[in-house]
């Protein structure tokens, strides 16, 4: 299991739902930020026009992990 699955799974659980629901929710919510994305959002380099939660994760935790 990779380190995002197990991210969205100790999430999903904290959460109450299931990590399908959660990476629905998630993707909702990272397509309504790329409808005007902001200089943050740009830095993401997704594979198509929007990221997936993989991808936004992926991302999120390497900044996450340089700052500290």
């Amino acid at each position: 299991m990779s380190k995002i699955e197990k991210t969205l799974k100790v999430i999903a659980k904290r959460e109450g739902i299931s990590v399908t629901a959660l990476k629905k929710e998630m993707q909702a919510a990272i397509n309504e930020a790329y409808v005007k994305p902001n200089l943050q959002a740009r830095d993401i380099q997704p594979k198509g026009d929007i990221p997936t939660v993989e991808e936004f994760l992926e991302y999120a935790m390497q900044k996450i992990t340089l700052q500290n």
